[in-house]
């Protein structure tokens, strides 16, 4: 028998990447983490351009009714960070059906991570509980 070479269909990026998963959670890659890392507090504040539709992630100084828990992945988040962010995505109609993921860039003015999303992404929200769109997603 043969051996075959596996080519991998996820390759890593040093590039700042945001997910957003079909769970509605948005996961920072390790280069996105560390630019957030620069004023990291644990908790994160997401703000929202309508016009240009692009999404603004903000280290928090303090935890209040505004702030998503940063959660770190790995060891000290050395392999990336993410939040669930079902209401924030339900708010600005995004449709979460699929896994998609973003170029991100930090703004120095700003001091915040920034990503756009596409219009077209913008039609919705799965309707029905986690169940029935996991099972969309499969059948």
């Amino acid at each position: 028998m043969a051996f075959e070479v596996y080519t991998r269909e996820y390759v890593r990026t040093t590039s700042p990447k945001v997910s957003i998963s079909t769970f509605g959670r948005i996961s920072l890659n390790r280069s996105a983490t560390e630019f957030l890392s620069k004023t990291y507090t644990g908790f994160v504040i997401l703000l929202w351009d309508k016009a240009t539709n692009r999404v603004g992630i903000q280290a928090a100084k303090k935890e209040d009714d505004r702030t998503y828990s940063l959660k770190a992945y790995g060891p000290k988040g050395k392999t990336g960070s993410g939040f669930s962010a079902v209401t924030f995505l339900n708010f600005i109609k995004y449709d979460w059906s699929k896994t998609r993921s973003f170029t991100a860039e930090w703004s120095a003015s700003d001091n915040m991570l920034v990503f756009g999303i596409l219009p077209e992404n913008l039609s919705g929200h799965p309707q029905g509980s986690r169940r029935e769109v996991q099972a969309k997603r499969k059948g």
